[in-house]
């Protein structure tokens, strides 16, 4: 039984590089954080010291995981590119279109 291709974009979904999901992640950690940070300060007094503080510390983690993710996903698709031009180079494979 031959197995169709799984299309680009549900590729792309399943990898966890869907660029909208890391979007709407990013916006929702910084919006809860944001909201534990307006709570600590009503409850303390604080305010604004705990929201500024915690929106940074959710903006530099979502930055950071950001980079991270695409330093993986780089490394992946080098990796593919060299095995894909070893592979022409021997003869044992070919070029994509």
């Amino acid at each position: 039984m031959k197995f169709l291709p799984t299309p680009t974009s549900a590729r792309r979904h399943l990898n966890g590089d869907d660029a909208l999901g890391q979007g709407m992640e990013a916006a929702l950690m910084i919006a809860v954080f944001l909201g534990v940070g307006w709570l600590l300060d009503r409850w303390l007094g604080t305010t604004p010291w705990f929201m500024l503080g915690l929106v940074v510390f959710a903006a530099v983690g979502v930055f950071v995981t950001m980079k991270v993710r695409y330093t993986a996903r780089m490394e992946v698709l080098e990796q593919e590119r060299l095995e894909r031009a070893g592979a022409h180079r021997h003869g044992t494979g070919t070029w994509p279109s």
